[in-house]
Order: structure tokens, then sequence, then C-alpha cells
């Protein structure tokens, strides 16, 4: 119950952080933006719900987004 709880969580948090780097990438001009499978690594979040947030946010817009998958 609790891992289903702090996920819900991570996601609500990961989703205002994305809203707002958009309305900043917007603002700033820029159109691309380049990051790693955020939350997937020690936060536990699964990549196909990470990767579905991403898209719903930047969905509509000139914005691309690059992923890459880190591997130490």
């Amino acid at each position: 119950m609790f891992l289903n709880s702090f996920c819900c969580y991570l996601q609500y948090g990961l989703l205002l952080l994305l809203i707002h780097l958009y309305s900043r990438q917007l603002k700033n001009d820029v159109c691309k933006l380049a990051i790693p499978r955020i939350g997937c690594g020690l936060d536990g979040l699964v990549w196909q719900k990470v990767k579905d947030i991403l898209q719903e946010v930047f969905k509509n817009t000139p914005i691309e987004i690059i992923v890459y998958n880190y591997v130490p």
C-alpha cells in the first residue's frame, strides 16, 4: 500500500515539474529537451507511465524531447 501511494506522489511531483519545465521552455523559446529516464532509477517509477506523462504535457508543442537511457 505504501509503495503505491509513494509512486502516486512521485508521479504527481513529476507532472508538476514537467509542466513548469514546459512553460519555461516556451517562455525562453527552447525547442529541444534532453533528459534521462527521469524517475525510473532509484525512485522506481515505470518508464511507460513516465513516458505517458511526458507525452501528455508536451503534446501539440514544437518541443522535441530526447530521452537518454543512462547505464552506469
